[in-house]
């Protein structure tokens, strides 16, 4: 070849190569160009929607189908694109089931069955009994899905159906505010349940399918899976336990071990494709084998769904809108239309009400019927199926992957797509109207432990300010816990913490139903101590109390709204914070914290349940309050108003644990009162107005007492004095003769008492906002061990004194 043709050649060869760098660039553009519009339009969407509680699925699904739809847009994407998008998209789904896994606890389906458990596998029966009753009508074409009448066929369809998402329900009911109400809590413990159970039955037919396909043996197969199994759980969960040990909490993870723990994960994962095995259901195993605990599987999990969410799914969700394409399908003008894409053809109606109806069928009637057998009311067991019938990213992986192996036509998989997005939409609008029954139910109801049904669960927060507040709090909770009746006691431990510069910059999303964490390792180390005193307490107190923990980080201004948010959201009764002072060795009160005073004030006044503050004197310095040990005193003092009436309702649940024996005080003017309180009615309106609501306080005092001297005195379960004294200076004088008798004085805050027992005493309080007689309790001039606990009744008409925040001394 002469030198001039070999040049030319050369030349060409040099074009043509970049032609081809030109065109990749162009189409590396193109792709991020429609990256950033397919993530930005999603994340836009789901901004509007979340104020309608729609979970991200329901935005990154709708994207896709716009994108689908609209010719302009879904002509934009070119066959590379779709690639890119395949490749990236499909390793989703083993990413997805890997964190399933991790989240699952495998052995809980082993466990003694519990209601949520029941519910779940009711769900499971009923669905699995309904789908197969009803499969002749799924093969029919006009009204049927199925393109395929074979038993492994109708059991994938079952599984799929009985299926449902647990973590967009979990997520779901946590924004809803629900998941403490026992509908939540039912509803996300039987998701889980139901999740575990029928992913693993899919992974096995799945395996087992693939099996068939490619005539392997069977017992080759499941040696394989099981020998990957015991290496994950003998050698793999010691070192993850290990990795764990090596970065505590408080302290940020080692480069190398999440090296080493994220390549060990893939090396897993990966390891079944090597024995010809179904790499996704490889990775539900390995996540399930895994340790549930700790701080590896929380980096795995938190990594992978941020990815997963931001990224992954919202590209596969497009790919398979865009991949529906006739041109690849037997009948591509089956309808004598000429279209090219499935997206383009009309909705079948008939199959998409055949398939919702069997699939709400299902999933309602078992957890109907066993809800109506635990003792729910049917408006509970009903929302709990629906709640349960929600779908997500696992049921359209199901869809797709049977259309792709034709189980089911393009037209069925678009009929399911529908249905489950029908289903994703309208289980939060059931979810928010069960919010609303739920919170209305409460507000009629939880008005003040004086009226609270006990034979329904006492909730209450108890607000910690480190772990030195621990056993004064716990020597409380062992009190209450036997007064609780039939109900249980769950107490929410509170960790109050102020939210400085150093906190804010230690401030991680939390994972589950915490909405932050925090890494600071002095905050770390304090919850840690908490932590481990509730649970050595939980383990010494047997049955009849759960205890659960928050958190409310923020600046003190503002602290006492995450408490009141916290007990709106629990639907607590009641709310016990530690005093801001503590007692010095000398047995006086120092100077106190006036952050942690501002809280209780705030709390005070906006809280919507009733509050109580504790005075430790001690209290934290006694032993846990047993049966065998001395007994303790308990002492209320009762002058009149609903504080009082709220405060002796708690004496009297304490008073029944057997260590302790309560003596209610009760305070009564002399004739020298009485006939002062007579004259008011004679002075002025404004002091008319003030006798006339003092007079109907103490008719509801006397009604009360009436009925509490009858069940209680005349059965000589508590002890009963009475006091007769003529204003605020002989009530001091007695209160100053209780020293020593008592160990805690349990006494009303009395914010609206008007009674002449207490004239005078607000003009000398120090703290006013423990009311006149919790102010003279809680001075270091009272007692030196008398343990105080002021208490005020939750006031349902809102009409509480707001202290001006100019006038505040803070």
């Amino acid at each position: 070849m002469s030198s001039a043709a070999q040049f030319n050649l050369t030349q060409q060869e040099e074009q043509e190569c970049a032609m081809r760098r030109s065109t990749l660039t162009a189409a590396y553009s193109i792709f991020l160009a429609h990256l950033v519009f397919i993530l930005i339009s999603g994340k836009l969407l789901h901004l509007i929607l979340r104020r309608l509680f729609q979970p991200r699925f329901v935005s990154d699904l709708l994207v896709a189908l716009l994108i689908g739809k609209v010719d302009v847009l879904r002509d934009s994407f070119r066959d590379n694109i779709l690639f890119i998008l395949n490749v990236m998209g499909t390793s989703c789904l083993g990413s997805y089931l890997l964190t399933l896994g991790l989240e699952m606890d495998p052995l809980s389906v082993f466990e003694s069955p519990g209601p949520e458990a029941l519910i779940g596998f009711a769900s499971l029966l009923s669905t699995t009994f309904i789908t197969p009753v009803f499969y002749r009508i799924l093969v029919v074409p006009k009204v049927g899905i199925l393109q395929v009448d074979t038993l492994p066929v109708v059991l994938g369809l079952t599984a799929a159906l009985a299926n449902t998402s647990s973590p967009i329900l979990t997520r779901l009911i946590a924004e809803l505010k629900i998941s403490k109400t026992a509908v939540g809590r039912l509803a996300i413990n039987a998701g889980i349940t139901i999740d575990i159970v029928s992913t693993f039955f899919m992974c096995f037919g799945t395996m087992l399918w693939h099996v068939n396909d490619k005539n392997q043996s069977h017992l080759f197969y499941i040696l394989g899976i099981s020998g990957e199994m015991l290496f994950t759980v003998v050698l793999i969960r010691p070192m993850f336990m290990w990795i764990n040990e090596r970065n505590p909490e408080g302290k940020e993870m080692k480069g190398i071990d999440t090296l080493v723990v994220m390549l060990t994960v893939f090396l897993l994962c990966s390891i079944g494709s090597w024995f010809n095995l179904d790499i996704n259901m490889t990775a539900f195993l390995v996540g399930l084998a895994l340790p549930k605990e700790g701080r590896v599987t929380r980096v795995l999990v938190n990594n992978i769904n941020v990815i997963l969410s931001s990224l992954m799914f919202p590209l596969y969700l497009c790919y398979i809108c865009l991949s529906l394409r006739y041109d690849e399908i037997e009948d591509a003008y089956s309808d004598g239309l000429n279209r090219d894409y499935v997206m383009d053809t009309s909705l079948s109606l008939q199959c998409l009400f055949t398939i919702s109806t069997i699939a709400v069928l299902g999933k309602v009637m078992g957890p109907l019927i066993a809800g109506l057998l635990l003792g729910l009311n049917w408006l509970e067991a009903l929302a709990i199926g629906l709640l349960l019938n929600v779908k997500g990213h696992y049921h359209l992986f199901c869809a797709y992957q049977a259309m792709d192996m034709k189980f089911i036509s393009d037209k069925s998989f678009l009929v399911l797509l529908f249905m489950i997005l029908g289903t994703a939409v309208i289980t939060p609008l059931v979810g928010f109207t069960i919010a609303t029954w739920a919170r209305r139910r409460v507000q009629r109801r939880l008005v003040g432990l004086q009226f609270h049904n006990q034979e329904t669960e006492l909730r209450i927060i108890v607000g910690l300010h480190g772990g030195h507040n621990m056993p004064r709090m716990i020597n409380v909770i062992e009190a209450l816990r036997w007064g609780t009746g039939p109900g249980e006691l769950i107490v929410y431990a509170t960790d109050m913490v102020e939210l400085t510069e150093r906190a804010a910059a230690s401030l991680v999303k939390g994972e589950g139903m915490d909405v932050v964490a925090v890494s600071d390792e002095s905050i770390v180390e304090m919850r840690r101590q908490i932590e481990e005193a509730l649970d050595v307490y939980q383990l010494q107190s047997g049955e009849g109390v759960k205890v659960r923990r928050l958190l409310a980080i923020s600046s003190f201004p503002d602290m006492h709204r995450d408490i009141c948010r916290c007990a709106e959201d629990v639907m607590a009764a009641l709310i016990i914070l530690p005093f801001h002072k503590s007692q010095r060795t000398d047995g006086s009160m120092d100077a106190g914290h006036a952050g942690f005073r501002q809280v209780n004030q705030k709390v005070f006044q906006h809280a919507t349940c009733s509050v109580g503050i504790l005075v430790d004197r001690g209290l934290g310095q006694l032993s846990r309050i047993s049966t065998s040990n001395a007994i303790q005193n308990l002492a209320v003092l009762f002058i009149g108003g609903p504080d009082d009436r709220e405060a002796l309702t708690l004496a009297v649940r304490m008073s029944r644990h057997p260590g302790i024996r309560l003596t209610v005080i009760r305070f009564l003017p002399d004739t020298t009162a009485h006939a002062r309180a007579c004259a008011r009615m004679k002075v002025g309106h404004r002091i008319l107005v003030a006798a006339s609501q003092e007079e109907m306080q103490m008719q509801a005092d006397d009604e009360y007492f009436t009925k509490f001297y009858q069940r209680h005195v005349l059965n000589e379960e508590v002890g009963y004095m009475e006091k007769h004294v003529g204003g605020g200076a002989e009530l001091v004088v007695t209160l100053q003769s209780l020293e020593g008798q008592y160990q805690l004085i349990v006494v009303g805050r009395g914010k609206e008492r008007n009674s002449v027992l207490t004239d005078g005493l607000a003009d000398w309080a120090e703290l006013p906002e423990l009311g006149p007689v919790g102010d003279i309790l809680a001075s270091s001039d009272f007692s030196v061990t008398a343990s105080v606990l002021i208490v005020q009744q939750h006031d349902t008409r809102k009409q509480f004194k707001v202290i001006d925040e100019e006038f505040m001394p803070f």
